[in-house]
């Protein structure tokens, strides 16, 4: 019985050593890339605030708990209280290794009817995303992810929008970080 009582202790204070992170992640995210609509002569550069009202942020939200991650609009803080509207999310758990890297695939909240891009391009596809958590000190700092796929799906989408491909980079700062 000590022996095992021995165990546990040990095992507890190897694992209250351990960092600790917080259940839920929020970066305020930055987006620079492209969509390409079929027939188009040009693809049209995108930004975060392509995403999001006038004034507002593009909230990036990674649930460790559930493996779920969200893009979210938000008003500014200063703004009291800070609604949020759903903008695309994980359809399947997101992918975390040892190694901080992430995986996901995205679809829209709400069948895509409130996220359209330059041209009026309605979300009706899904995004596959890869990229990684930077740490400092134990505690979330940034991310690093690039986001590819088919921004509409004619057949499965929006069905009067034509079909578009989409890629992007997200950088994602935790606000407050170094």
């Amino acid at each position: 019985m000590r022996r095992i009582t021995g165990s546990i202790l040990i095992a507890i204070l190897i694992v209250s050593a351990l960092p600790v992170r917080a259940d839920t992640i929020e970066f305020i995210a930055t987006v620079r890339g492209q969509i390409q609509a079929v027939g188009a002569k040009k693809a049209a550069s995108i930004t975060e605030t392509n995403f999001v009202a006038h004034g507002d942020l593009l909230l990036v939200q990674i649930d460790l708990s559930h493996g779920t991650m969200t893009f979210l609009e938000a008003m500014p803080p200063t703004n009291n209280p800070s609604p949020f509207k759903g903008l695309l999310q994980t359809n399947r758990s997101t992918v975390m290794t040892n190694k901080n890297s992430i995986t996901v695939t995205l679809l829209p909240i709400g069948g895509g009817s409130t996220l359209a891009l330059p041209g009026g391009l309605v979300f009706g596809g899904e995004l596959s995303g890869a990229g990684t958590i930077s740490f400092s000190k134990g505690e979330p700092n940034g991310l690093k992810a690039t986001l590819t796929g088919i921004w509409n799906d004619p057949l499965l989408g929006d069905t009067n929008s034509p079909g578009a491909l989409f890629k992007a980079s997200v950088v994602g700062k935790i606000p407050g970080a170094k």
